[in-house]
């Protein structure tokens, strides 16, 4: 993670991104360098990075790979979980949902075909939560665009051997 960068590094860069999420309105590279720049998160933050432009941030996030911040999420639902104890949850309910940006914006995901659809791209979320998000399924093949091929891809693919009651949207029609 930290093979190119010195000044801002992964765990800064984290930091900033759940600093950013928990506090600022809106989540854009700007409101990043803002926030980054802050007196709050520079006394929250021993090792700050200075001065930083938004390209910098942008050019940054595109190079890191996904798995950094995969782990980090895997590793705090165990944490999160193990410290529920007995008070955890045994229903785990999953949903999904299409969000749509510019194709100049997002490289990946599917396009529809006709009309003004053609000029942006799609990207499916399917999300298992309990009290906190457990599982989280990206899906940018047009295949998985309706409930029937997302949905039970997503809960046979989440680790069944626990002992959760999965419950999901009626957005599925097939049996």
């Amino acid at each position: 993670v930290n093979k190119f960068s010195n000044k801002l590094n992964g765990e800064l860069l984290f930091k900033l991104l759940l600093y950013c999420i928990v506090t600022e309105k809106d989540l854009s590279l700007r409101g990043m360098q803002s926030a980054l720049e802050s007196a709050v998160f520079t006394a929250l933050n021993s090792n700050t990075a200075g001065k930083i432009s938004h390209s910098s941030i942008s050019e940054r996030l595109g190079n890191i790979e996904t798995s950094f911040f995969e782990e980090i999420f895997q590793s705090c639902v165990k944490s999160y979980r193990k410290s529920l104890g007995k008070y955890e949850s045994g229903v785990i309910r999953f949903d999904s949902t299409i969000v749509s940006l510019s194709g100049r914006l997002l490289q990946t995901g599917y396009q529809l075909k006709g009309g003004d659809a053609e000029k942006y791209r799609l990207l499916k979320f399917t999300i298992g939560f309990t009290n906190i998000p457990e599982a989280v399924y990206f899906y940018k093949d047009q295949k998985n665009s309706s409930e029937n091929a997302a949905l039970p891809e997503s809960i046979l693919g989440y680790d069944l051997r626990t002992e959760k009651i999965n419950v999901f949207d009626r957005g599925i029609a097939a049996r």
